[in-house]
């Protein structure tokens, strides 16, 4: 036989004292919401940027036309004589790129020399172009030949926003949740934590019971 908890819902917060269980009931139902929200963002594919994100983000560090990475994909993959260590470099680029060590866009380029040569630096020179580029071109045929390396995400920016801001109602919604809870194990813990542990707890709870109804 289960056990349902027992909720001795009280007053004090405004936002509960012209209906209290309507409105508890409201506030739990929107931290359930926000939660859910949250959960599915908090995945490493649904954070990670898609190449072509990727590729506009190495583009904006080092301000780098776009015509500048088409020149060195036609002077690399034209076969041209003397861009050997080039090639190879692109090649240890792509691998990185493919596997998961990578997070994002190196701020600085010098933070890629462990992928390059001076052999390579050299022959970028002679071509006017530089070991960034070579990484944006990396990151193009990544996307192209290798698109499962990538994220799904199209704009990091906007996302990691997106999380900020629930997290931040998330907070509150507990926050008002936890007065509304009789707890006899409050008492040694400070106000703020123990009215966020116990909304907490809460919608866990009721996110685990509402998931074993689904199964």
């Amino acid at each position: 036989m289960k056990l349902k908890p027992k909720l001795k819902l009280r007053t004090k917060d405004k936002d509960l004292q012209s209906d209290p269980l309507v409105a508890f009931n409201a506030l739990v139902k929107e931290a359930m919401e926000v939660t859910q929200a949250l959960n599915a963002l908090d995945l490493p594919h649904v954070q990670r940027p898609n190449a072509d994100a990727l590729f506009q983000q190495a583009l904006a560090v080092d301000h780098i036309p776009p015509k500048n990475i088409a020149k060195l994909r036609a002077a690399v993959e034209s076969g041209e004589p003397g861009l050997e260590h080039t090639r190879s470099t692109l090649r240890r680029m792509i691998g990185f790129l493919r596997s998961t060590n990578w997070s994002g866009v190196p701020k600085e380029p010098a933070r890629l020399r462990f992928l390059s040569t001076d052999a390579t630096t050299g022959e970028l020179i002679r071509i006017q172009s530089t070991l960034f580029e070579l990484y944006c071109l990396a990151i193009q045929i990544a996307g192209e030949q290798h698109p499962e390396a990538f994220g799904s995400c199209p704009d990091p920016a906007a996302v990691a926003e997106k999380i900020t801001t629930l997290r931040t109602r998330q907070r509150e919604l507990f926050n008002k949740i936890g007065p509304a809870l009789a707890s006899d194990d409050s008492k040694n813990v400070s106000p703020d934590a123990s009215r966020n542990e116990a909304g907490q707890r809460l919608v866990a709870y009721l996110l685990a019971q509402a998931g074993n109804k689904s199964e």
